[in-house]
This record gives C-alpha cells, structure tokens and sequence, in this order.
C-alpha cells in the first residue's frame, strides 16, 4: 500500500493537539505536568496523521504514558493546592548560581507578600539584601561594638514575613543595647548545610573584630534539608557521612542545571514519592549533627567563637524527630537554647499557636517571640 506524505491538514491537526495540551499544561502551572501536556500533544498529533502503522501504534503508546504523567501531575497538585500563596517578590529574587545553592540578589529590596485564598493578607513585609547578599540588619550602637555574632538558619533566621527590625539578629542586638554587630546568613529554605559551606568558601572572611558567638536557629525539617530532600534546593552542597563517621562535602545536590531534571524534582509525583527515596530518620539527624559540629569547629578556630544552637522544639507534628535531635545535642556537647523555655513559660502571651508567637496561617515566628528569644540570647551571652 503507498503511503502517502504529509499535508498541510496534517500539520495544522497536530500543531492543534499540541497547542491545546500545551495550553492545559499552562494552566496547571507545572513544569512537569506541562512537558507531559507537550508530548501527549505531539504524540497525539502524529498518530492522527501518521498513515504507517508502526508509527501510529508507537505514537498512541507514548501519548498513553504521558497522558497517565500529566493527569496524575495535574491530580496530585489540585491535592496539594495550598489555602495561602505568596506575592510575586520569588520572581528574580533569587541568584541560582552559588555554592550555596542559591542566594538573594545583592542590594536590593524586596517587598514580600502573602495572601490566604480568599484574597486577605496574612502578611506584607519588606526584606533589604546588602552588597554582600545577606538581609541587613538595622544597627543603632556605637562606633565600638563588643564585637559581631554570627547567624545561620533558614527563613526562621531570615526573618520571613517580618520587617528588618523584626527579626532574631535585630531582636537579638536590641536586647543588648546594640553592643554587638550581627550577620544574618539565614535565608528562605536554607539548612546547616548552607551554612557549613558559607564558612568553608570564606563567608564571613571580611568581618573585623572579634567574634564572640555564632547562633545556628535549628528546625525539625533541617534534617530533611541537608540529605538533599527539598524539592526546592536542587544544586545545593552535598555532604555525607563516611565510613569513620565524619561529614565530607561531596559535591552538590545535583552538579548540573538542566529543566527535565529540575521539573522531575520540583513535581508533585516526586515530592508525593519522597518517602520511597529518602534516607532513614537515623541517618540524617547524624548527618545534621556532625554537619554542625563541622559549622562549630570552624567558627572556633577561625573566630574563637562559641556556637549556640537555638532549637525551633515546639513545632507541632515533629515530636519524635524534635526529640531525636534534642539527643543528638545533647550528645554531641552542643550549648542550647530551646524555644519552648522561653515561649511556653509565658503566662502573659498565653500557648503558642495563638497568634502570639507565629504568623498567623503561616507559621513563622512573630516579631514578639523573636524579641523574647533574643532577650534570652542577650541573657544567655551577656552571662559569660
């Protein structure tokens, strides 16, 4: 039988199939889901206009597959569709070259936003990013300061939601009478991985002065964060435990950028499928324990500093994971300041989760809890 080529019907018919599963992908809002959009679109299109039999039947194969990838994409995103969502300030903010991973532009100011469904705002706050692409903290002291302290966390550090003078570092300085300097390393989504590779390529290398202490704020989800387990942190540094224990910096999470490979890690089937994948509750508390006595050694030496771990413990469905890292400080000599002394001891703001020391449907400390654990850091500091 002849086969006859392909006509300007035929090219219209897939271009057709392809735009309107591309459209679909589009609205879903899903690199994953709109790749597979694109390939049942060309598939379909192609088999509805290829006259040779083996392409067809290959064709129709491949469109079945994606079409199973993007309807279950689509299905397991609409489960997961958040009642809240950000502004658009996550637009450019980011630098995604960095052996960080990522990092904030520097200099630049960020008004923040966030809004529950049905349009209220939870929270508008705006974040400054210095030269050195760290969130500056506003500083009303002297010209001689008893020296700087270092902050490392992710947006508990940061300060997400709140403004400059809102944050743990300002809390922490304010309570002293802005005797001390401070250096926010914290940002959104970062673990102690982050801030063990910012001390080994020299971060804080340009500080002057001494520096007395450095503040780790430490979250149950950090274990997660540091075995590479966020879909979000995708060229983040790598380390491991190896054979004797110790924590090696292996490379990073993913050493190349690539889009399949990024939508696959950013994918609603991925983040639903972690839990095939992800490495044991036991290894990665250890991990984040010796990834901070790594972040302890070197501000030792480099500073003579002392390393606080302020422990986020009463963060509500992460009982046995807070408890398991509780131990894992304990046992590694760690000095710690935990959340609940101070928050869950007030009788004036009453228990948490009132308002009083979280964002409301959000989570993140409030701008108050943040003053009283800084009061207690400044205590705690003020008594060596």
């Amino acid at each position: 039988m002849t086969q006859r080529s392909f006509d300007t019907r035929d090219y219209l018919l897939a271009a057709g199939a392809t735009a309107v599963f591309a459209l679909f992908g589009h609205w879903i809002r899903d690199e994953l889901a709109v790749l597979g959009a694109i390939v049942c679109g060309l598939t379909l299109g192609v088999a509805l206009c290829a006259r040779a039999r083996s392409l067809r039947l290959a064709c129709l194969l491949l469109f079945s597959i994606a079409l199973v990838i993007a309807t279950a994409e689509a299905v397991l995103l609409a489960m997961e569709d958040s009642p809240t969502r950000y502004g658009s300030h996550y637009r450019g903010y980011y630098d995604r070259v960095s052996e960080l991973g990522y990092r904030p532009n520097p200099s630049a100011s960020i008004l923040a936003s966030k809004y529950r469904s049905d349009g209220s705002l939870i929270y508008e706050a705006r974040y400054t990013i210095d030269a050195r692409q760290q969130r500056e903290t506003p500083w009303w002291g002297a010209r001689r300061a008893g020296g700087t302290v270092l902050f490392f966390g992710g947006s508990f550090a940061f300060g997400e939601g709140l403004q400059d003078d809102e944050t743990l570092p300002y809390a922490f300085s304010a309570s002293t009478g802005f005797a001390y300097r401070v250096r926010n390393f914290g940002f959104h989504g970062y673990g102690p991985h982050q801030a063990l590779r910012a001390l080994e390529i020299g971060l804080d290398a340009d500080i002057e002065g001494p520096v007395p202490f450095a503040v780790y704020y430490l979250i149950p989800p950090h274990i997660d964060r540091a075995a590479g387990e966020a879909s979000w942190d995708l060229h983040g540094p790598e380390y491991q435990l190896n054979e004797r224990g110790e924590v090696v910096f292996v490379g990073h999470f993913t050493e190349h950028w690539n889009w399949p490979a990024n939508a696959l890690r950013a994918s609603a089937l991925y983040r639903r499928t972690a839990a095939l994948r992800a490495q044991p509750e036991r290894y990665k508390v250890a991990l984040t324990r010796k990834i901070l006595e790594g972040v302890r050694n070197l501000v030792g030496e480099r500073h003579g500093a002392e390393l606080i771990v302020l422990c986020w413990d009463v963060w509500e469905g992460h009982a046995e994971t807070t408890e398991a890292l509780k131990n894992a400080l304990r046992d590694g000599g760690f000095e710690v300041l935990l959340a609940s002394e101070v928050l869950l001891a007030s009788e004036v703001l009453g228990e948490l989760g009132d308002g009083s020391f979280t964002i409301p449907d959000d989570g993140h400390p409030t701008a108050e809890a943040n003053r009283r654990i800084g009061r207690a850091l400044a205590e705690r500091i003020g008594s060596r």
